[in-house]
C-alpha cells in the first residue's frame, strides 16, 4: 500500500487551463478601504444597545485581495430590531465586497469567551466591550490541535478540488481560499512537524503572488497551478497526520465500519453550488487526489472528497452530543454510527472534542432562540 505522499504527482488528471473559467477577479483597493470598512460597521452596530462587541478576526496581508472577517457579540436576548442591523443589504456595497460571501459571525459573550477552545483566532476589538477570552489548558494543547486540523483540512482539500472539477474558478476567493489551506500547512508543521516535500517554497511563493497579483501577467496560469498543487499537498497531509493520530492512538477505527459518508451541506446556499460530501475509506490506496476528483466528476453536481476512516471516527464523536447542531451532524452520516465506535478515540481527545461541540451546540442554541439563521461560527450549514 503506498501513500499519495510518496505517490507522483500526475497533472494529466485536472482539466487544461485553455478549459478553466477564470471569475470574479479582485479589485484594486488599499488599505484606506478597509479602513472606511472599519469605521463604517463600527457605526453602523454602535447605534444599537444590542450590541456589546464589534470584533475583526484574521489580517489584510494582502490589500485588495484579503477580506475582512466581523463577528458581532449580542446581548443574550436581543430585541426584535436586530434582524434588520445584520441584514447583508443594510450595508454598503464597499462592505459586501470587503466582507466577499462570508458570513458575519454573531454570538452572545458566553460564545465569544469560549472561541479559544475552538480556533485559535487573531481577534482585534473594534468597538465595545473586550471581553476577557478562556485558555487552552496546556492539557487540552495537543488535542485541540488535532481537532483543528480534522476540522479543516479536508474541508479545504474538498473545495479546491470542487472549483477545478467544476471548471471555475473565482480567482479573488481562490487566492483566500488557498491562504487558509497554506495556515493548516503551517499547523502540521509547527505543532505536528509534518513537513511535505516543496511545501516551503510553496507557502513563500504564494505569498508573493497574492502580495504581487496585480504586476503579474501570467497570474491565472500561475494561480491554477496552486490549486492543482494544493490538492495534492492536502492528500499528502491527510494521509501524514492520519499516519500520526493512529500511530500515537488518538483515533482507533477498528470498529468502524470500512466506508461511509457525511454530507456537510444540507442547504445549499448561494456560495456552494453543489452538494458536499466527505467519502470515508478504510482502504488507504483510495485516499488519493485521483480518486476523489474522479468521484467528483462521475457524480451529479456533488463534490467529493475521500478521506481516512478517523475522520468519520471525528465527526462522529461530534455528533453524539444529541443536541441542535450535533443531532443534524449524526444524521447527515452513514451508517450513523454508536458509542462504543467513538469510546475507541483517545479519552483527552474524545474530552475536547465533546467540549467543542457543546460550545457550538449552545451557540447555535443562541441564535435559534433569537430567530437567526446565520452567523454559527462552525457547522453553520446545520443551523
Amino acid at each position: 500500500m503506498q501513500r499519495e505522499d510518496n505517490m507522483k504527482h500526475d497533472m494529466s488528471i485536472f482539466p487544461d487551463i485553455k478549459d478553466i473559467k477564470f471569475i470574479s477577479p479582485p479589485e484594486k483597493l488599499g488599505l484606506s478601504s478597509y479602513k472606511e470598512v472599519r469605521e463604517y460597521m463600527i457605526d453602523h452596530f454602535s447605534k444599537s444597545s444590542d450590541v456589546v462587541s464589534l470584533y475583526e478576526f484574521g489580517t489584510v496581508n494582502a490589500p485588495s485581495i484579503s477580506d475582512i472577517d466581523l463577528m458581532l457579540v449580542l446581548k443574550d436576548t436581543p430585541s426584535e430590531n436586530i434582524h434588520n442591523l445584520i441584514d447583508r443589504n443594510s450595508v454598503s456595497p464597499l462592505v459586501k465586497y470587503l466582507m466577499m460571501d462570508n458570513t458575519l459571525m454573531i454570538l452572545n459573550e458566553e460564545g465569544f469567551r469560549n472561541i479559544p477552545l475552538w480556533d485559535d483566532m487573531v481577534l482585534n476589538n473594534l468597538y465595545g466591550k473586550d471581553i476577557q477570552k478562556l485558555k487552552v489548558s496546556n492539557e487540552d494543547k495537543v488535542s485541540t490541535e488535532i481537532a483543528r486540523v480534522m476540522d479543516w483540512l479536508p474541508e479545504r482539500t474538498m473545495r479546491m478540488i470542487e472549483l477545478v472539477s467544476r471548471r471555475e474558478i473565482p480567482t479573488r476567493a481562490t487566492l483566500c481560499l488557498i491562504n487558509s489551506f497554506i495556515y493548516i500547512l503551517e499547523r502540521l508543521r509547527d505543532s505536528f512537524d509534518l513537513k511535505f516535500e516543496g511545501v516551503e517554497n510553496y507557502i513563500k511563493t504564494f505569498h508573493n503572488l497574492r502580495t504581487d497579483w496585480f504586476d503579474i501577467d501570467n497570474r491565472d496560469e500561475i494561480l491554477y497551478n496552486y490549486l492543482k498543487n494544493g490538492i495534492y499537498l492536502g492528500f499528502q497531509a491527510m494521509n501524514s497526520f492520519d499516519e500520526y493520530c493512529i500511530k500515537n492512538g488518538f483515533y482507533d477505527t477498528s470498529l468502524c465500519p470500512s466506508r461511509g459518508t457525511f454530507r456537510l451541506n444540507p442547504k445549499i446556499t448561494s456560495w456552494t453550488k453543489q452538494k458536499m460530501y466527505y467519502h470515508f475509506e478504510s482502504d488507504i490506496e483510495k485516499i488519493t487526489a485521483s480518486e476523489s476528483y474522479n468521484r467528483c466528476i462521475s457524480s451529479s453536481h456533488s463534490s467529493i472528497i475521500v478521506v481516512p476512516m478517523s475522520y468519520y471516527q471525528h465527526i462522529l464523536s461530534y455528533g453524539l452530543n444529541n443536541k441542535l447542531i450535533s443531532s443534524k451532524i449524526f444524521q447527515s452520516l452513514d451508517p450513523v454510527g454508536n458509542h462504543e465506535m467513538s469510546s475507541c478515540v483517545d479519552k483527552n481527545l474524545r474530552k475536547v472534542l465533546n467540549k467543542r461541540i457543546e460550545i457550538i451546540d449552545n451557540m447555535g442554541i443562541f441564535l435559534k432562540n433569537n430567530s437567526i439563521n446565520s452567523g454559527l461560527l462552525k457547522f453553520g450549514w446545520f443551523l
